[in-house]
């Protein structure tokens, strides 16, 4: 069986889908097979952060309604062996059979060996996603006082119903980030929200561009991060790459 990751955010904007693209390469580059699955209905990114935009020729939707099968709808990325793409549908009208929704993402993954969910900002669809399919939930905030609270807020929506296990992802970490989101330290932020860290990712311009992206261009701590995050969530021990700025 796979194992399964949501990425999840208490507010939009923390760059939850460029961390799920990072962590899924980083698992790739393990030797695993990865499907990620952008389930941010109706506002998917994936394919262009992935550069398979004029690839996607159906999605989730298409599978729900009987369209195409499943297997028409995993694109490969050929720049990340071993590495596919599902998008989600594009109308949450698909989304309202929920049974249905999770037995087709299950059909999905079924020849990965890990699954990354991107899924959408706030506690609707992501929490009952997370709580249905996922063996881990990676909770994504930035370094400032609105995207702690909301992160704080989503990750006890999950505790609170029964999710075991969620990590924090602290993602574009500067000194500059640090002061002006109001925080004195990382110890600040991790105590806010208050469920165990999985990493620190640093501003990259690299990776906050649109062509760098799609090209998987990334400094060399910021690769360094993403592929110590990945050896974190097949359960070896990496000791943080970056506690403060």
């Amino acid at each position: 069986m796979p194992k399964w990751i949501a990425a999840v955010s208490g507010k939009g904007g923390t760059g939850k889908s460029t961390v799920s693209a990072g962590l899924s390469r980083a698992l790739a580059r393990l030797g695993y097979r990865v499907l990620i699955m952008d389930l941010d209905v109706g506002l998917r990114s994936q394919d262009l952060l992935l550069g398979l935009e004029n690839r996607v020729v159906c999605d989730l939707g298409d599978v729900l309604h009987g369209r195409r099968p499943v297997a028409d709808a995993l694109v490969p990325v050929d720049a990340c062996p071993g590495m596919s793409l599902l998008c989600g549908p594009s109308s949450h009208e698909d989304t309202a059979d929920f049974r249905q929704l999770c037995a087709a993402l299950r059909e999905a993954a079924a020849q990965f060996d890990y699954v990354v969910l991107d899924l959408p900002a706030g506690l609707g669809l992501s929490v009952e996603l997370t709580l249905e399919l996922a063996d881990l939930a990676a909770v994504v905030t930035l370094p400032d006082l609105v995207a702690m609270r909301d992160a704080r807020t989503a990750a006890d929506a999950l505790l609170e119903r029964g999710s075991t296990a969620c990590r924090l992802i602290i993602n574009q970490v500067s000194r500059d980030s640090l002061r002006t989101g109001g925080l004195r330290d990382l110890d600040e932020l991790m105590d806010g929200v208050g469920i165990q860290l999985c990493g620190v990712i640093p501003w990259d311009p690299c990776i906050n561009s649109h062509s760098a992206s799609r090209r998987e261009q990334q400094q060399p701590l910021t690769r360094r991060v993403f592929d110590a995050i990945a050896q974190r969530v097949i359960g070896k021990y990496v000791p943080i790459l970056m506690k403060s700025v």
